[in-house]
Order: structure tokens, then sequence, then C-alpha cells
């Protein structure tokens, strides 16, 4: 798996996710998002799912973790660009209720 991130705006955080999110690497994304709400001001998050491959239950648990951690921070989650394979998994589990899913990042940036 492989994280680019930058900040968009001033006031938000881009993160884009490659790979398989899963047991072996959930923990790097839950890591970087932490620190970084730790030490910048821009708490408002979108994470790009377009080139993940898989994700695991854990993976889905970083998720959740990660909205709850920038929900504490004052701070709101989106997620972009998810891919079919990964729709399928939140529409089964019903988390397509719990997070705020856009279609790219302006539509995403525009609900802010």
């Amino acid at each position: 798996m492989q994280i680019t991130s930058y900040i968009k705006n001033d006031n938000i955080f881009i993160v884009k996710l490659s790979g398989e999110v899963d047991l072996y690497n959930a923990n790097k994304i839950k890591d970087m998002i932490f620190t970084h709400l730790k030490n910048s001001a821009a708490k408002n998050i979108i994470i790009n799912l377009d080139e993940v491959t898989y994700i695991d239950s854990t993976g889905i648990g970083t998720l959740i973790s990660i909205r709850q951690m920038v929900s504490g921070a004052k701070g709101e989650l989106r997620l972009i660009h998810v891919t079919n394979s990964v729709k399928k998994i939140f529409e089964l589990t019903k988390l397509n209720m719990l997070f705020n899913i856009a279609d790219n990042e302006e539509s995403a940036i525009a609900t802010f």
C-alpha cells in the first residue's frame, strides 16, 4: 500500500491510498492521520480510495476509527472515488450510511 497526502485550501488534508488496505498496513494510515490532526490546523480530511484494490475488516475498522478521530478534532471526513469492489463492502455492511461518500474531490470539498 502507498499513501500520498497534501493540504488543499489551507484547511483540507487530502490522503490518497493505493493498493490493499488490510491488517498489515491499516495502522500506517491511522497513525499518519492521527499525527496530522495533532500537528495541523487542517482538520477536514478527504480520503481518496480510487486506487484501493482490496480492503479487509481491519481496513474498514481503521476508516471507522479515523472518522471518530476526525470528529473528535472538530473536523469532518469524506471518502471519494470509492471503487466498485469497496463500495459493495460498504453497502453490505451499511457503512455507506455512516460515511459521507462523494464522487470526486471538488464535490467533497463543496460539502465542508
